[in-house]
């Protein structure tokens, strides 16, 4: 929410914007121009606004209360039908008839959202990546540098297991390879506890720094010293931060044909999307070949697919939605 609304004020700043967040703040802040305010304003203000949309992020409890000031209500879902919070919104009528469209941001996503709530106008409406951040040099070789840089849970366990492998190949062939590991639940505010024999493990393997959380923008400095980012996930995606950071970034993906994923990433292309269940013999035999391949070989570092956009390009979309010049429910 805070980059598309940065972006919207870059695209626009005569836009206004304001962020209700959840935790009851008393004061009102301001920064880039966008308006910040607690839980208890929006009590206050829902039934006078005076705005042309009310858009609410992942949270669908807004839209039960019995009256909101605005001509377009929007549901962003970051999620699939997999997940509770839009489960629960199913057994809920009058908040389904509150809401006017939702986004999702995938064609995965999108389906999902669409089989869940037959009948309710669904737009595509895609994350994005700070462009400004990025700091891509064509013409320098990249190192033989990998990194994972997502949660723990979504894959790092498989890494674990093949990375010796990986290691091992890439030395045969000459290449001495780096593993670079930024992954924590402390980004979270959650206990890193029980993933710490993974990081311990993985912090004993040849190759390997485990890094921790990082902020963002450090991450994309990062990235773009990186050659490929290995994300063996078995977690269900419907749009993946990491990785679309990681193809901004310049880097090649190897990854699960999972969800969304596949939208992402394209073979041969940008990296690969492999199939199968990641814990299996077969997958990851699969990509430790395909990981070897991309730390091996040099590729020039791609432009996006078409899909890869920045949060300036996403912030015109939800303009035009907003502003009834793409079709409208």
């Amino acid at each position: 929410m805070i980059n598309l609304t940065r972006a919207i004020k870059r695209v626009d700043p005569s836009i206004e914007i304001t962020i209700y967040n959840g935790n009851d703040r008393r004061e009102i802040s301001e920064y880039d121009g966008i308006v910040y305010k607690g839980i208890s304003h929006f009590n206050a203000e829902c039934k006078s606004f005076n705005m042309d949309a009310f858009i609410t992020l992942r949270d669908h409890q807004p839209f039960s209360y019995l009256y909101i000031d605005s001509p377009l209500k929007i549901l962003w879902s970051q999620d699939d039908m997999n997940e509770k919070g839009l489960q629960d919104l199913q057994t809920k009528p009058y908040a389904i008839e509150n809401i006017d469209a939702f986004l999702a941001i995938s064609e995965y996503a999108k389906g999902e959202i669409e089989r869940g709530f037959p009948g309710k106008k669904v737009f595509l409406q895609r994350n994005g990546y700070n462009a400004h951040w990025v700091d891509l040099q064509p013409e320098k070789k990249r190192s033989p540098v990998a990194v994972y840089s997502s949660t723990p849970y979504r894959g790092l366990d498989v890494l674990s297991e093949v990375w010796p492998y990986i290691y091992s190949i890439c030395k045969y062939n000459g290449i001495t390879p780096l593993l670079k590991v930024f992954s924590g639940m402390d980004l979270y505010d959650w206990s890193n506890d029980p993933f710490g024999p993974l990081f311990k493990h993985l912090s004993q393997m040849e190759g390997v720094e485990v890094l921790g959380s990082t902020c963002q923008k450090n991450l994309y400095q990062e990235l773009c010293k990186c050659k490929v980012m290995l994300y063996p996930n078995h977690f269900l995606e419907t749009g993946c931060m990491a990785v679309l950071e990681a193809l901004a970034c310049g880097l090649s993906v190897v990854t699960t044909d999972l969800g969304a994923l596949a939208e992402q990433v394209k073979d041969n292309y940008n990296g690969f999307a492999i199939r199968g269940d990641a814990r299996s013999v077969e997958y990851k035999n699969d990509f430790i070949q395909k990981a070897v391949q991309c730390l091996i070989q040099d590729s020039p570092i791609h432009q996006s697919p078409g899909l890869i956009l920045s949060w300036d390009d996403q912030a015109k979309k939800i303009i035009d939605i907003v502003q009834k010049k793409e079709d409208r429910p």
